[in-house]
């Protein structure tokens, strides 16, 4: 990978992480779901990571001429940006973990909405190991929509259709409260309540 290669990398995998951390962190707030809470808590520390390694490519950078100062400043003040965000995301989750009760307004929205979110984690011999997302039709036939999944400390946002998923990811997805227990039956085959 050249550096040019590594530092478009680098920086699109922080600018998801901030935004997948504000997301979910309102849909822990907005489902008081404890779970996603936990998962920004766990991105965090991956966020950070990123940040590291963009502010180390805008000095490698510049060191090799790749980069004038000014655009290894703009990396650095980039990536500073990012991680503002990802820490607000965690400041919002903070609350679920917290357990500060909800306003009266969220929790009657929650029961108004017709969308959930679900976390499953993969179950080795499931349906869904070790085959590709679109594969198994998982948005169509289940109609959930697979926003991220998490692979040990490695994270994949907006996940392909040609993503593989593979035994221990979590899957991370919104769509209909029918559709979860589809979702379920695919990630853990039998154990998976309907």
């Amino acid at each position: 990978m050249t550096t040019h290669e590594r530092i478009e990398h680098h920086v699109l995998g922080l600018k998801d992480t901030s935004e997948m951390m504000v997301d979910l962190a309102l849909s822990s707030v907005i489902y008081y779901n404890e779970e996603l809470a936990e998962e920004v808590r766990l991105l965090e520390d991956h966020a950070d990571e990123l940040q590291k390694r963009v502010q180390r490519d805008a000095v490698d950078g510049a060191v090799q001429n790749l980069l004038n100062p000014d655009q290894a400043l703009a990396l650095v003040q980039l990536s500073e940006a990012a991680e503002t965000i990802a820490d607000a995301g965690r400041e919002i989750a903070d609350v679920v973990l917290r357990d500060v009760e909800p306003h009266p307004v969220l929790a009657q929205s929650v029961e108004d909405s017709d969308v959930v979110i679900a976390r499953v984690e993969v179950a080795a011999d499931a349906p869904l190991e070790g085959r590709a997302l679109g594969e198994e039709r998982v948005q169509s036939e289940t109609g959930m929509h697979v926003f991220a999944i998490r692979r040990e400390d490695r994270w994949i946002p907006g996940p392909e259709a040609s993503d593989i998923v593979e035994d221990g990811d979590v899957l991370l997805a919104s769509g209909p409260e029918k559709g979860r227990g589809k979702l379920q039956a695919l990630c853990r085959g039998d154990a998976a309540e309907d």
